[in-house]
C-alpha cells in the first residue's frame, strides 16, 4: 500500500517549487529588462530622462536658457538649434502632456536648482490658456511620482519599500511591462510603446520632427470638439502662468513668454476665428505687464500644413523656423 504523504511532508516541496519558478521569473525578468527602458519613478519616461539631462548638467554649471512648456514647446523650440546659433547653451525642459500647474513644482525642485539659468522662454500655444488644457492628470502623477517623492526626502513607508524592490528586482521593476506584454514586445520588436518620448541631449521632442501633416479627420474633430471647444483664455491658466513667471524672477531669470504658431486651420476650430487670437495675444501679452516678464510673439512666422505635424505641433521644418525667429528676436 502507497505511503500517503501528509500535508505537513508536502509543504516544503510546495515551498520549494514556488521559490524555483519565482527565480526562473526573475531570471527571465533581468534578461528582458537589458532590452526594456528603466523602471518609471516620474510622471513620464521623457520627465524621467530630462532629470537625468540636469543631473548630469549640472556640475558642469549653469545653462543659458531653459524652455518650458507641453508638448508643443518641447517640439517647437530646437536647443541644440539654439545653443549652434547664440553660443549659450540652452536646453528644452518642457514636458509633454503637462500644463503650468506642473511646471510650477517642475522649476522649482529640479530646473532652478539644477541649471540655474539666466533665461527661461515660457512657450505656449492657444490650447494651454483654454479651459480643456488640463494636462491628463499629469501634475498629480508628477506629484505622487517615486522619483519626486525621493528627491524631496518624502519616501515613507511603502513608497520607500516600493522603491527598493524596483532597484532590487527585475520582476518588480517591470511589473508593469508584465502587466501590458503587448507593449513589451512591441518595444522589443521595434522600440515603440508607451514608455518613452524621443528627445535628443539638448531635450528637445524630436518625435514630429520627421513628419508631414496628420490630415486625420477624427484628429482634427477631436481638436475641434475638445481642445479648442468653447475657446477662451481662462483666468486660471493665465494665473498659473503668473505664478511661474514670478517664481522665475524671484530666481533671478529673466521671462519670456513665447506665442508657438498654428496652421491656418485652426481657426476652423474656434468660435470666433482671429478675435479669439487676438484675445490670446493680448492676454498673453496684459500677463507679461503684470508679471515684469516680455512676450515675443511668433504667431506670424508660419501657418502652412508643410511645417506641421498637426495643427499645433510643428515639424522638424517648423522647429527650425521657429527657433530661429526666437534667436533672432530674443
Amino acid at each position: 500500500m502507497p505511503t500517503r504523504t501528509t500535508p505537513e511532508r508536502r509543504w516544503p516541496t510546495v515551498l520549494a517549487v514556488a521559490l524555483l519558478v519565482v527565480l526562473g521569473a526573475e531570471i527571465l525578468a533581468r534578461v528582458v529588462m537589458t532590452r526594456l527602458p528603466d523602471p518609471l519613478f516620474w510622471a513620464s519616461y521623457e520627465n524621467q530622462r530630462k532629470v537625468e539631462d540636469i543631473d548630469e548638467l549640472s556640475p558642469t554649471g549653469c545653462v543659458h536658457s531653459v524652455v518650458f512648456g507641453s508638448s508643443i514647446a518641447d517640439s517647437a523650440i530646437d536647443a541644440g538649434l539654439a545653443t549652434e546659433l547664440t553660443g549659450d547653451r540652452f536646453y528644452n525642459a518642457a514636458l509633454g502632456g503637462s500644463d503650468a500647474l506642473a511646471w510650477l513644482s517642475w522649476a522649482d525642485e529640479v530646473v532652478i536648482p539644477g541649471l540655474c539659468p539666466q533665461q527661461a522662454f515660457v512657450a505656449i500655444g492657444l490650447r494651454e490658456v483654454n479651459g480643456s488644457a488640463d494636462g491628463g492628470g499629469f501634475v498629480g502623477r508628477y506629484e505622487t511620482s517615486l522619483g519626486r517623492r525621493e528627491r524631496r526626502g518624502e519616501l515613507r513607508g511603502w513608497q520607500w519599500a516600493k522603491k527598493e524592490a524596483w532597484n532590487r528586482s527585475a520582476l518588480f521593476a517591470l511589473q508593469r511591462s508584465f502587466r501590458r506584454p503587448a507593449d513589451a514586445g512591441s518595444y522589443l520588436l521595434n522600440g515603440s510603446g508607451p514608455w518613452r518620448e524621443v528627445n535628443d541631449d539638448y531635450g528637445t521632442l524630436i518625435r514630429f520632427h520627421d513628419r508631414s501633416y496628420d490630415d486625420n479627420p477624427a484628429r482634427r474633430r477631436f481638436d475641434r470638439e475638445v481642445v479648442f471647444a468653447s475657446y477662451e483664455p481662462r483666468q486660471p491658466r493665465l494665473d498659473t502662468l503668473g505664478d511661474l513667471a514670478d517664481r522665475l524672477a524671484e530666481a533671478d531669470v529673466d521671462v519670456v513668454f513665447v506665442l508657438v504658431p498654428h496652421t491656418a486651420e485652426t481657426l476652423d476650430y474656434l468660435d470666433d476665428g482671429t478675435d479669439d487670437v487676438d484675445d490670446f495675444v493680448a492676454a498673453i501679452n496684459e500677463l507679461a505687464t503684470s508679471h515684469g516678464a516680455s512676450v515675443i510673439d511668433l504667431l506670424d512666422i508660419t501657418d502652412d500644413r508643410a511645417h506641421f505635424a498637426d495643427d499645433y505641433h510643428v515639424n522638424g521644418a517648423g522647429a527650425s523656423i521657429v527657433t530661429r525667429a526666437l534667436v533672432e528676436r530674443r
